[in-house]
Formats: C-alpha cells, structure tokens, sequence
C-alpha cells in the first residue's frame, strides 16, 4: 500500500488528504537493495550487509538496529519503533474519526493469503485435443 501513497502524492493530490490506516508501525525493505536486472550489484551488495548484520548481532532487535543503520529497512516514522516485518494485520478493535473528503488507504488485511496448490495434472487444467 506504500506504492499507493506514493503514487498518489506524486500524482499532487493533497498529504493532509490521505489518511493511511496501519494496524502496526512496519519495517519496510529499501528497494534500491533488491532489483532485478543491471542493478544486481546493488542486491548482492544488501545480502552481503545482511549477512553482516547477522554475524555481528547477538539479539533479534540487534539485528533489526544493524538492518536500519545500514539502510536495508527504512521505516515511515523514525520516532516510532517498528513492530511489523512482513504482511499487515488485521485491525482487530479501534476506530478511526471519519472525514468524507479524504481518502482512506487501508493497510490492514492480510497481503498473502494461503492457498492450495492445484495438482498440475488435474484433468480440469488440461486441455483435450
């Protein structure tokens, strides 16, 4: 849902517009780490200072530190500590003061869901001659 804040602000619509509902503060992967292509350098250059973190870190938080000093994780507010790693949650109580001319952009459903995997051969998939 960050590319949908992001494309809109880029596309000028108003910040104090947007209200962003998230369950918990995220940690959010530094895409400049991760791409395909002629960027692999890059990619290769983020496993390697994750690999580093790792090595050099003897609690869960310490690693998390070390991933943000590095610039791996980024977060949306640097006051705030991050609780959330992957996949939003659902917001399970609370509410929300309601405005009408706003937009409301919601980041508390699940973002992967778990699904069986259909049998490649079903005979359902595979088309007759």
């Amino acid at each position: 849902m960050l590319d949908v804040c992001l494309w809109l602000l880029q596309s000028g619509v108003d910040p104090g517009k947007i209200r962003w509902i998230k369950p918990r503060e995220p940690w959010l992967a530094n895409r400049v780490r991760f791409q395909p292509g002629m960027l692999q350098k890059d990619t290769y250059e983020g496993l390697a200072l994750q690999g580093e973190a790792v090595a050099k870190s003897e609690t869960v938080e310490e690693v998390f530190a070390h991933l943000s000093a590095a610039r791996l994780l980024l977060r949306v507010d640097e006051r705030v500590a991050p609780t959330a790693y992957r996949c939003a949650t659902v917001l399970e109580r609370g509410s929300v003061p309601a405005d009408s001319r706003c937009l409301y952009v919601d980041c508390t459903a699940g973002g992967i869901s778990k699904r069986e995997k259909p049998p490649v051969f079903a005979a359902a998939s595979c088309p007759r001659p």
